[in-house]
This record gives structure tokens, C-alpha cells and sequence, in this order.
């Protein structure tokens, strides 16, 4: 899985923003999500700056929410965070079984050799109709979706001014993603994840290459 390093972790809240369409609404999504779950134990995997982990304690008042994150500087950051949340707390490994896990904008990190073996972690955490929450970017379906993604990233992007110049900037990074993500069909995410012991329940969040499902485990 990919380590962030402190100048990364630093920039991540910016990046996030930028690189995915409706960053927002999906943040809103899961968090609507999890209080329509009403769980009483969720674990945050790959939980990153601790946004998800802030706002799932004010949300979810009475549940017990652990975060892990593998990056310590990410996780530095996310433990400021939420340093006033009593009911967030940050581990190196999760501690019994949840009713909720979430792994939001992770799986595109996580190295094809151990995919199964991350999915299938997070089955063995999740209580028998447990939920999984996953958001993931992956391979566009169309090239009109790829210009569709490119388009998104040019209208953040803050210099050159001229919208040409955004995009030709927007055009370079689309080609450099495979530097820094996994960009896997979003039906091999599928697939894994029915393998680890997950009934996918629906679809609650779709942009340009950003795919968010709701899944039940078996």
C-alpha cells in the first residue's frame, strides 16, 4: 500500500479535491450512510487525514469508532484531527468486530498482490450482516469518461489562468496516474470483494472514474 510522505500528507486535503469528482458529495454519502446503518463499532481502514473518522464521531455520537492508517504522517495528521473526539480512536490493528467498515478512496493504493488479502482482512472484521462501505477510483469505460475526469481536474486547477494550459496540466497528470495509483477495471474491485465474503447490497455513489458501493457481508 502506498506510504505518504509528510510533504504528501501535508497536500493531501488539497489533492483529494482536486483529482475526485465530488469529493463532497461523497464524503456526505457515506457519512448519511453510516447514521441510515446506525452501527455501534465501525472501523475507518486506511482512514488518512482523519476527515471521514471527524465527521463519523460527530454523526455517530454513541458508536466507537477506530481509525487505522498506515501512513504515520498521514495518521499524525488525522490524530490531531479528531483530538477532540472521544469516541475516535486511532490503532495499528483493529480490535474485535464491526458492524460498519469503510474503506473509502483506499483500494486504488493497495498493490495488486495483496487486494484479496486487504478485502478479505476487512470480511474477518465485519460482523456476520455487517456492512462495507467502499469507494474507489478506477480504469475509465469509455475514453469519454477519461476527458470527462481530465475536464473535472482542469477547472481546479488554479494556474495558467487560460483553460488550455489546465488542460493540457490535467491531461499530463490523467497520464501519469498509473505512477502513483492502481487503475484496475471496477470490476475487478467487484469481484474481490464478493470473494472476501461480501454481498453487494447497491451503488450510492458514481462520478468519472469513481465508483462507491454498498456492501452486506454474507
Amino acid at each position: 500500500m502506498k506510504s505518504f510522505d509528510a510533504a504528501e500528507a501535508a497536500a493531501y486535503e488539497t489533492r483529494i479535491h482536486r483529482v475526485v469528482p465530488g469529493y463532497e458529495a461523497l464524503h456526505q454519502a457515506v457519512c448519511h450512510l453510516a447514521v441510515e446503518l446506525g452501527p455501534r463499532r465501525v472501523f475507518c481502514s486506511g482512514a488518512g487525514t482523519g476527515a471521514e473518522a471527524d465527521s463519523l464521531s460527530t454523526m455517530l455520537p454513541h458508536a466507537e469508532i477506530e481509525a487505522g492508517e498506515p501512513s504515520l504522517d498521514m495518521r499524525a495528521l488525522g490524530e490531531v484531527r479528531t483530538a477532540g473526539s472521544s469516541n475516535v480512536t486511532w490503532v495499528d490493528e483493529p480490535t474485535g468486530s464491526f458492524d460498519l467498515v469503510t474503506s473509502i478512496l483506499v483500494g486504488h493504493f493497495v498493490a495488486d498482490e495483496i487486494l484479496f488479502g486487504y478485502f478479505a482482512e476487512l470480511g474477518t472484521l465485519t460482523v456476520a450482516g455487517g456492512s462495507l462501505i467502499v469507494a474507489v477510483m478506477a480504469s475509465p469505460t469509455s475514453p469519454a469518461e477519461a476527458e470527462d475526469w481530465i475536464h473535472h481536474l482542469a477547472t481546479q486547477l488554479n494556474k495558467p489562468a487560460d483553460y488550455d494550459g489546465r488542460h493540457d496540466r490535467a491531461q499530463e497528470t490523467y497520464e501519469s496516474l498509473p505512477e502513483n495509483v492502481r487503475l484496475r477495471d471496477a470490476a475487478a474491485y467487484e469481484e474481490v470483494i464478493a470473494g472476501a465474503g461480501f454481498r453487494q447490497e447497491h451503488v450510492f455513489f458514481r462520478r468519472p472514474m469513481i465508483h462507491g458501493w454498498v456492501y452486506r457481508k454474507s
